[in-house]
């Protein structure tokens, strides 16, 4: 997953991510653990187990679909 954001991100700062596939939709609170030129990371923070095990879940459904091939040039 590709994470991209206008202006640099300051390291410990939070926020919020929406992510949504197929027809789920999640809105995750998340924390900057790694900022850089072209090289941002957050961490999921998560409010409780079943928030936690929704996002698995989630994961594993993007896991299980099928890839779409790209452009077949002739």
């Amino acid at each position: 997953m590709k994470l991209e954001v206008r202006e640099p991100l300051a390291v410990d700062a939070a926020g919020a991510v929406h992510i949504s596939f197929q027809n789920v939709s999640l809105d995750l609170p998340v924390r900057v653990v790694r900022s850089g030129e072209g090289c941002d990371g957050v961490q999921f923070v998560y409010g409780s187990d079943e928030e936690r095990d929704e996002v698995i879940r989630f994961i594993a459904l993007l896991a299980a679909a099928p890839r779409r091939p790209g452009p077949v040039l002739l």
